[in-house]
């Protein structure tokens, strides 16, 4: 006879998960954790009607057929209902965007050093050439290390917010390193908008890379079930 196997995630912890494995029909449905047998359930009736059991290694966790069709079974562990699909795996860095970011900021910069910016009156070539020289190279250095060494990430995007700053504070009349932008209003809110989106942008891929480089938590035996 048939088997059929499915696991059912922990939106919260992607390694915390049920495994299901059952015969055609839903019956004598084994229920694993990890690879520890917690519970069986003989009858595909009880999850018509809804059934439940405790574990002392998750807890409560409830079962049931859904509404729709094809029938699916729902299953909750302490309320909060798991998923067959492990959505937190696909919480990648977006690297190629990340890379094209950093190219184009480079890319300014490169511009920057091969120009003399005549309207920043306070400046020297060689300041010049320093200041777009440092983040050249920061962005450089992120854009192509970006996946094989994704704290660089954090290189990249203090560069950038340090930039932000600088303007912000250009904008009020404070000059910390003699930076002077002559923009008019308009043009001003302008590029603070456009520095605003790709800031947060950062920020929330900030979550995807502490998750990428973080340590990956040890796992009891984290494979399918298939000798049943």
């Amino acid at each position: 006879m048939s088997t059929f196997t499915k696991r059912y995630f922990d939106p919260k912890d992607e390694h915390k998960h049920l495994t299901l494995v059952w015969e055609q029909g839903y019956r004598n449905i084994h229920i694993y954790y990890f690879k520890k047998l917690i519970q069986v359930i003989e009858d595909p009736v009880e999850l018509k009607r809804g059934t439940w059991f405790d574990s002392e290694d998750v807890g409560k966790v409830s079962l049931a057929f859904t509404q729709d069709r094809p029938m699916k079974i729902e299953l909750k562990v302490n309320g909060k209902k798991y998923r067959t699909v492990n959505k937190l795996k696909r919480e990648l860095p977006n690297f190629v965007l990340l890379r094209a970011l950093f190219i184009m900021f480079a890319t300014t910069r490169a511009i920057g050093i091969m120009s003399v910016v005549n309207s920043i009156n306070l400046w020297t070539f060689w300041e010049i050439l320093v200041y777009n020289g440092i983040f050249f190279t920061g962005y450089l250095l992120s854009a192509i290390l970006i996946k094989s060494y994704p704290k660089v990430f954090y290189v990249g995007t203090s560069l950038y917010a340090f930039m932000v700053l600088l303007h912000i504070l250009s904008w009020v009349n404070v000059y910390p390193l003699g930076i002077r932008l002559d923009y008019d209003v308009f043009t001003s809110i302008f590029f603070f908008i456009i520095q605003a989106m790709v800031l947060s942008y950062f920020i929330r891929e900030l979550k995807a890379i502490r998750k990428y480089i973080a340590p990956k938590k040890p796992q009891q035996e984290d494979v399918l079930i298939d000798d049943i």
